[in-house]
């Protein structure tokens, strides 16, 4: 199996200039090294350039930059993806997820996201209390917001582990 690494260094979903770091930080710490001992081959494609996110711009901005980051990631997946490849993406704030679930949606790959957090993230607009793009990763999934994407996986392939803080408007999208 060969191990894909991709940095994607992004404060387009959450603005803080700190969470930029976390490639370099977890490069930093060892992990291609602890990838490599799993008796694969890791392939670190370094770091994808992205532009900066910025607190004034309108959230639909915000989130349309999101998704043009995301769809990206998503071609740089797919140029590089083999079948029995593990994809794997670090990076800033929780959209880095966004392209990857959305290359692996457009590879016919059958999978579930395992989402592993203290929130939810599947805001919509209407119901984030901050505007800010990270926290609807997963409602941009699912196409809760139409206007930004088309939803690539359901609901019901959706596994949450460890939320403990959700929204309420994001507690109601995600009981109906």
């Amino acid at each position: 199996m060969t191990i894909h690494v991709l940095g994607f260094p992004t404060t387009l979903g959450l603005p803080r200039h700190a969470v930029r770091h976390a490639p370099e930080a977890l490069r930093a710490t060892g992990l291609l090294d602890f990838l490599g001992q799993m008796d694969s081959r890791v392939i670190d494609h370094g770091d994808m350039a992205l532009p900066p996110g910025l607190r004034s711009d309108p959230v639909p901005v915000r989130i349309a930059k999101v998704v043009e980051a995301a769809r990206r990631q998503q071609q740089h997946w797919q140029r590089v993806a083999r079948p029995g490849d593990l994809l794997f993406t670090i990076g800033g704030d929780h959209s880095t997820s966004l392209g990857t679930i959305m290359a692996l949606a457009a590879l016919g790959y059958d999978f579930d996201v395992v989402w592993v957090d203290a929130h939810g993230d599947f805001n919509t607009v209407e119901t984030s209390p901050s505007g800010n793009p990270h926290g609807m990763v997963l409602a941009l999934a699912t196409g809760l917001l139409p206007d930004a994407m088309d939803g690539v996986i359901r609901p019901d392939r959706l596994r949450l582990w460890g939320i403990r803080d959700l929204d309420p408007g994001e507690r109601r999208l995600l009981s109906e």
